[in-house]
Parts: structure tokens; C-alpha cells; sequence
């Protein structure tokens, strides 16, 4: 195995160590607590702090994420806000098929808190079913 390869192993491994580090963090901060807009400022503080350390500990690549909210399962979510709409759209399936009992109501109140452009799609793909 070449450096590169060494290099890129080691990043993936911190990655997803400090991603579980930041589950963690999330999880002591948020569980049993009902979601309020307050709790997810909260949080949001808590994930942007853990992203800027994670920076400043040479992962450069330590994605930007934001809180979904599942309110009525209780659950948070975090995810990537960098994604297009593709990702989003893959990220809605992924939250339902995690989240059976989620609904439409609950998924739509995250998405638009997390990617607000995306509700002139959901508005186009509906004047299209039509």
C-alpha cells in the first residue's frame, strides 16, 4: 500500500471517529428533551463547535452539517447542508425507510428547516402530478 492510500485510511478513520464523537455529543445534549426551535439552536451551536475543532485537527474534509428535526418520533438527525437536490431527495427516503412510523408532515417540517430552497421543488413536482 502506497502513502497515499495510508494517508487516506487514517483520514477515514479520524472522520468517522469524530463523527461519532459529534453522535455522542448530540445524543448527552438532546435525549429526553423535547425538539424546540431552542434545542435545535442548541445543537446547531454544538455541531458547528465540533465541525470547527474537527478543522482545526486537520480534517479538512469534516462536512458541514445541520439538525433535521423528526419531531413527533423525537429524533434528530444530522445531515449534510451542502447537498443538491439529488442528495436531498435520497436523504428523505433514507430518514423514511430509518423511520417507518415518520410522517410526511414530520419529514416536510425538517427538510424545510434544514434546506428551505427545497419547497419550491416540492411545489413543482406537485403542479406536475396534477
Amino acid at each position: 500500500m502506497d502513502t497515499s492510500q495510508m494517508q487516506g485510511t487514517e483520514t477515514e478513520r479520524r472522520m468517522h471517529a469524530a463523527a461519532e464523537v459529534l453522535a455522542r455529543l448530540v445524543l448527552k445534549h438532546a435525549y429526553g428533551k423535547r425538539i424546540t426551535l431552542h434545542l435545535l439552536g442548541e445543537v446547531t451551536y454544538i455541531v458547528q463547535n465540533h465541525r470547527t475543532k474537527a478543522l482545526n485537527n486537520g480534517l479538512s474534509e469534516f462536512p458541514e452539517l445541520l439538525p433535521l428535526p423528526l419531531v413527533k418520533q423525537g429524533r434528530i438527525e444530522l445531515v449534510r447542508r451542502d447537498l443538491d437536490l439529488a442528495g436531498v431527495q435520497q436523504t428523505i427516503v433514507n430518514i423514511t425507510v430509518k423511520h417507518p412510523k415518520v410522517t410526511a408532515q414530520e419529514v416536510a417540517f425538517g427538510v424545510n428547516y434544514v434546506w428551505p430552497w427545497y419547497a419550491k421543488h416540492i411545489d413543482a413536482s406537485a403542479r406536475r402530478d396534477v
